[in-house]
């Protein structure tokens, strides 16, 4: 049941949507591309040069990318640290395997491990690792749904869950990195939700409700709620911007800045000055257009 005290806040979404559109196409680009997932595969595609590679790699890593000991970019450093350590030789899918069970050894996935061990199994085992291969490299960029719903058939996961959505926020990005534009997702795609997105949407206050409670119990019981609110922001800014704006854009922009908010202990002065000094010496936005960012993010933020 959806918990009454939390609703979207239609005038918040639009003077959050107003402050996000001024960061502009490029700028939610330059972001995607701070992603930490981003940085990686990046730097495998440059050594290896075969998408089918980044898919297989990208998407497996992806499936056990939560629960971590650590956060994401520990997750994701540490598998470049395996690559590393075997020179990068991945020219078959079972040089991906021997490196995704070499990754899971590693502390970053000693929580659930076994279950993380079963989601790589089901991966590798279920033929769908050799449909990426073999066929789906092919047309991944213009027919991400058949890739996006055979995930979660293969898993066992519905297609909105956290995990599948990530890795679809992946697959995304792959198309960003050898396409130069995004992969053909509906417009609607989930993001994938997790605590420091839906802390913003509290602390922004395109969420009434209370930050202080917000938990993933608290989460999955309003997930509708915070999903619509993000999805109807990306959709205005869309509209201000006059090109399509993904959700998996807006949860980049706003999962880097929860992070900032979270050095500052979420207090709103900090937060503002974490914020404005990411997005301009990190992301390259202009300084006015930061500081419109940082005030509406930060809105309902304590003191």
């Amino acid at each position: 049941m959806v918990n009454p005290r939390f609703s979207v806040n239609v005038d918040r979404v639009r003077a959050v949507s107003r402050a996000l559109a001024g960061i502009g196409w490029d700028g939610f680009v330059r972001l995607d591309m701070l992603e930490p997932e981003f940085n990686v595969l990046s730097e495998v595609y440059h050594r290896v040069g075969d998408v089918r590679v980044l898919l297989v790699l990208g998407l497996s890593a992806a499936i056990v990318d939560y629960q971590l000991a650590g956060d994401a970019f520990r997750f994701w450093n540490t598998l470049q640290k395996v690559l590393a350590k075997r020179g990068f030789k991945l020219s078959s899918i079972g040089d991906i395997r021997a490196v995704m069970g070499e990754f899971l050894n590693y502390p970053v996935n000693a929580r659930f491990n076994s279950t993380k061990r079963g989601r790589v199994a089901k991966f590798f085992n279920s033929g769908f690792a050799d449909f990426l291969w073999d066929r789906a490299y092919k047309y991944y960029s213009d027919r991400p749904t058949e890739i996006w719903y055979g995930l979660a058939k293969t898993l066992g996961n519905r297609p909105d869950q956290k995990t599948i959505v990530f890795a679809m926020k992946v697959l995304d990005l792959i198309s960003l990195l050898v396409n130069g534009s995004y992969a053909n997702f509906p417009r609607d795609v989930p993001i994938p939700l997790d605590v420091h997105v839906a802390r913003m949407a509290l602390y922004s206050g395109i969420v009434k409700g209370d930050g202080s409670e917000i938990s993933e119990r608290v989460i999955q019981r309003n997930k509708e709620i915070f999903l619509r609110a993000w999805g109807d922001v990306a959709e205005r800014v869309s509209e201000m911007l006059g090109r399509r704006i993904s959700p998996l854009r807006i949860d980049s922009l706003v999962w880097q800045l929860s992070k900032e908010a979270q050095k500052a202990s979420y207090r709103r002065n900090h937060a503002i000055r974490y914020i404005i000094r990411y997005l301009v010496d990190v992301a390259n936005i202009d300084g006015n257009v930061a500081k419109n960012v940082a005030q509406e993010l930060t809105y309902k933020m304590p003191y």
